[in-house]
């Protein structure tokens, strides 16, 4: 597994996606990550298809924000006893 630019897998779902009701908020750059492009790909397809299906039967039609971020986390584990 090679390391990938999310970006560029993200901006190709925003082109297969024509839908008012979906957004995406992409930075131009977020760390490089190791990924299957076809798996993360197909991760986002299915949430993003569940947003909609739940946006279409939303009495308000609402609207689906893809919200990207890159965050650096720190986990602390303490000795137990």
């Amino acid at each position: 597994m090679a390391s990938q630019d999310p970006v560029e897998l993200l901006q190709s779902l925003r082109r297969q996606f024509q839908d008012e009701r979906l957004d995406f908020n992409i930075p131009e750059t977020v760390p490089q990550l190791k990924l299957n492009d076809d798996a993360f790909k197909q991760v986002m397809i299915n949430i993003i298809e569940n947003a909609r299906q739940s946006v279409a039967a939303a009495a308000d039609g609402g609207k689906i924000v893809v919200d990207i971020a890159a965050k650096m986390a720190v986990q602390t584990a303490f000795p137990s006893g």
